[in-house]
Protein backbone atom coordinates (compact mmCIF):
# COMPACT_ATOMS: atom_id res chain seq x y z
CA UNK A 1 0.00 0.00 0.00
CA UNK A 2 3.14 2.24 0.96
CA UNK A 3 4.20 1.94 -3.00
CA UNK A 4 0.96 2.70 -4.10
CA UNK A 5 0.67 6.02 -1.75
CA UNK A 6 4.18 6.88 -3.33
CA UNK A 7 3.35 6.36 -6.83
CA UNK A 8 0.18 8.03 -6.47
CA UNK A 9 2.21 11.23 -4.77
CA UNK A 10 4.98 11.18 -7.85
CA UNK A 11 2.71 10.92 -10.79
CA UNK A 12 0.27 13.36 -9.21
CA UNK A 13 3.35 15.64 -9.18
CA UNK A 14 4.06 14.91 -12.92
CA UNK A 15 0.35 15.96 -13.51
CA UNK A 16 0.78 19.18 -11.83
CA UNK A 17 3.82 19.92 -13.69
CA UNK A 18 2.22 19.31 -16.84
CA UNK A 19 -0.86 21.84 -15.43
CA UNK A 20 2.41 24.75 -15.51
CA UNK A 21 3.80 23.85 -18.76
CA UNK A 22 0.01 24.16 -20.20
CA UNK A 23 -0.17 27.20 -18.68
CA UNK A 24 3.05 28.57 -20.10
CA UNK A 25 2.46 27.67 -23.15
CA UNK A 26 -1.30 28.95 -23.25
CA UNK A 27 0.65 32.26 -21.92
CA UNK A 28 3.13 32.59 -24.92
CA UNK A 29 0.62 31.36 -27.15
CA UNK A 30 -1.31 34.76 -25.91
CA UNK A 31 1.74 36.86 -26.26
CA UNK A 32 1.78 36.44 -29.82
CA UNK A 33 -1.78 36.47 -30.47
CA UNK A 34 -1.33 40.12 -29.19
CA UNK A 35 1.81 40.86 -31.28
CA UNK A 36 0.72 39.28 -34.98
CA UNK A 37 -2.97 40.91 -34.04
CA UNK A 38 -2.07 44.16 -36.02
CA UNK A 39 -1.53 41.81 -39.46
CA UNK A 40 -3.86 39.08 -38.32
CA UNK A 41 -6.08 39.84 -41.34
CA UNK A 42 -6.88 39.39 -44.61
CA UNK A 43 -5.08 42.16 -47.26
CA UNK A 44 -2.08 44.29 -47.75
CA UNK A 45 -0.30 44.99 -44.46
CA UNK A 46 0.44 48.97 -44.02
CA UNK A 47 3.06 50.40 -42.70
CA UNK A 48 1.63 51.81 -39.64
CA UNK A 49 0.34 47.81 -39.04
CA UNK A 50 4.02 46.75 -39.59
CA UNK A 51 5.71 49.31 -37.20
CA UNK A 52 3.26 48.05 -34.27
CA UNK A 53 3.95 44.54 -35.03
CA UNK A 54 7.88 45.29 -34.47
CA UNK A 55 7.09 47.42 -31.49
CA UNK A 56 5.09 45.17 -30.22
CA UNK A 57 7.31 41.96 -30.56
CA UNK A 58 10.62 44.60 -29.23
CA UNK A 59 8.20 45.64 -25.67
CA UNK A 60 7.22 41.89 -25.42
CA UNK A 61 10.48 40.54 -26.15
CA UNK A 62 12.15 39.95 -22.84
CA UNK A 63 8.58 38.21 -21.68
CA UNK A 64 8.91 35.88 -24.43
CA UNK A 65 12.31 34.89 -23.13
CA UNK A 66 11.70 34.44 -19.56
CA UNK A 67 8.59 31.91 -20.95
CA UNK A 68 11.19 30.02 -23.27
CA UNK A 69 13.51 29.90 -20.69
CA UNK A 70 10.62 28.71 -18.00
CA UNK A 71 9.76 26.43 -20.07
CA UNK A 72 13.14 25.03 -20.66
CA UNK A 73 13.30 24.34 -17.22
CA UNK A 74 10.06 23.32 -16.43
CA UNK A 75 10.66 20.68 -19.33
CA UNK A 76 14.11 19.25 -18.31
CA UNK A 77 12.38 18.84 -14.70
CA UNK A 78 9.76 17.04 -16.37
CA UNK A 79 11.88 14.57 -17.67
CA UNK A 80 14.19 14.33 -14.82
CA UNK A 81 11.06 13.50 -12.24
CA UNK A 82 9.54 11.16 -15.13
CA UNK A 83 13.00 9.20 -15.39
CA UNK A 84 12.96 9.26 -11.56
CA UNK A 85 9.75 7.97 -11.10
CA UNK A 86 9.90 5.06 -13.87
CA UNK A 87 13.27 3.80 -12.04
CA UNK A 88 11.62 3.88 -8.45
CA UNK A 89 8.76 2.23 -9.55
CA UNK A 90 9.44 -0.26 -12.39
CA UNK A 91 13.36 -0.73 -12.48
CA UNK A 92 13.31 -1.35 -8.63
CA UNK A 93 9.88 -3.63 -8.84
CA UNK A 94 11.97 -5.53 -11.35
CA UNK A 95 14.86 -6.26 -9.17
CA UNK A 96 12.80 -7.03 -6.17
CA UNK A 97 10.97 -9.95 -7.81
Amino acid sequence: MKHITELDFALGDLQLNNKTLSGLLNVLTDTFDNICSPIDHDGQITDGQRSLTIYELLRDKNSIDALLDSLKHFTSEQDKKLADTYNQFIINSERAE
